[in-house]
Order: structure tokens, then C-alpha cells, then sequence
């Protein structure tokens, strides 16, 4: 994830599986990855790699760390890629 400290989200994640399933990951951490399935609510805690496994859900985040990852994301994305740089 460019522009994120340790390439791991800061943003906390709180919600509900409608449909499939959610993994993080705990970069850094003794803790196994911990799965999200349908029906299933979750708190994912800031440091986490998202995988989103074809899943249906709803999300309940902090407004201020949702959009700390939505700029740091917009940045990333208006960089230019090192390999189309010259």
C-alpha cells in the first residue's frame, strides 16, 4: 500500500460480513491472521494488510482515519511510477 508507514493500513476497520470472506494480516506481529466470514461482524486493528476475499460487507470506520487512508491513497496514485519516469 504506497504511501502507508510499513506498507500496513492505519485506519481501524469495524464491520459485518454479508457475503464471503475478509482476511488481515498482522505484519510485524506473533498474531495469526485472523478471517472475517459471512455473518460474522469484525474489528480489524490499525497495522493490518486487508484481503478481501470476494466479499459483501459493511464498514463502520473513524471518519478522521478514513480519510488519512484516502488521502495517503489519492497520493500514491497521483505519483508518478518510478518505471514511467524518465
Amino acid at each position: 500500500m504506497g504511501g502507508f508507514a510499513g506498507k500496513v493500513c492505519q485506519c481501524p476497520h469495524y464491520g459485518y460480513v454479508f457475503e464471503g470472506s475478509i482476511r488481515a494480516d498482522l505484519p510485524d506481529t506473533n498474531e495469526p491472521a485472523e478471517v472475517a466470514v459471512a455473518g460474522e461482524a469484525y474489528f480489524f486493528p490499525a497495522g493490518h494488510m486487508l484481503y478481501p476475499e470476494l466479499a459483501k460487507a459493511l464498514e463502520l470506520n473513524p471518519a478522521y482515519a478514513l480519510q488519512r487512508c484516502r488521502d495517503l491513497t489519492q497520493r500514491a496514485l497521483e505519483r508518478p511510477s518510478a518505471a514511467g519516469s524518465h
